[in-house]
């Protein structure tokens, strides 16, 4: 993939695309659903935007 393209879903498009040979695109939502309930809201956000920053 190509870092240039990525926007502020950067993170989301990284996950995506990490494993998008493998797993159907439903089964990616289902599983960041599943890992967002486990991990406070606040720990998704501090992450994505750090994430976001060194693109």
């Amino acid at each position: 993939y190509q870092m240039s393209t990525f926007s502020d879903t950067g993170s989301f498009l990284i996950t995506s695309g990490a494993i998008q040979a493998t797993v159907p695109a439903k089964d990616i939502l289902v599983l960041l659903s599943l890992s967002s309930l486990e991990v406070p809201k606040s720990e998704i956000f501090t992450t994505s935007s750090y994430v976001i920053s060194m693109l």
